[in-house]
C-alpha cells in the first residue's frame, strides 16, 4: 500500500473518529496529524523515472506465415524467440483458431495448442493418403 493510499485512508479515520459517539475530537486530531505525516512523506519521497518500454517487435508479415510446411510450423514452435504476435497469427492464418482465445493464453499454451492442430492436420494427412492407397487398388 503506498504513503499516499494510507494516507488517504486514515485522513478519513480521522474524520470518523473525531466525533464524539465513536471517538473523540483528541483520537481524531491526533489521526489527522498522522495523515498529514504520512502524506508529506509521500510527496517528499523520490520519483523513479518511467520506464521506457522496449520498442516492439513488429509481426512477420504474412506471406512468411502462409503456406508453410509441417516441418516449419514446428520449427517456430520450438523457437523461443518468436513473440507470442507471431504464434498468434499463424494459429489464426494456418489453423483457423479464433485469434481472440489465444491472445487470452500464456505463450505455452498458445504453443501447445498450435501443435496439437499441426499434430490433428498431420493424421488427416495420414489418413487421406491411405485411402486414396487404398481406393487406387480397389478393382471395382
Amino acid at each position: 500500500m503506498s504513503d499516499a493510499v494510507l494516507g488517504k485512508f486514515i485522513r478519513k479515520l480521522a474524520s470518523i473518529y473525531s466525533e464524539p459517539p465513536i471517538g473523540s475530537r483528541q483520537l481524531g486530531a491526533a489521526l489527522k496529524k498522522l495523515a498529514d505525516e504520512v502524506l508529506a512523506r509521500d510527496l517528499a519521497a523520490p520519483r523513479s523515472a518511467p520506464v521506457a518500454n522496449a520498442a516492439p517487435i513488429p509481426p512477420r508479415p504474412l506471406r512468411e506465415l502462409v503456406g508453410l510446411t509441417a516441418a516449419e510450423v514446428r520449427a517456430i514452435l520450438t523457437d523461443e524467440s518468436i513473440p507470442k504476435v507471431d504464434l498468434v497469427r499463424l494459429g489464426a492464418l494456418r489453423f483457423s483458431m479464433p485469434s481472440s482465445a489465444l491472445e487470452k493464453q500464456p505463450v505455452a499454451e498458445v504453443r501447445e495448442r498450435i501443435l496439437a492442430a499441426l499434430m490433428h492436420e498431420e493424421s488427416i494427412n495420414i489418413l487421406t493418403d491411405e485411402a486414396t492407397r487404398q481406393g487406387a487398388a480397389r478393382k471395382s
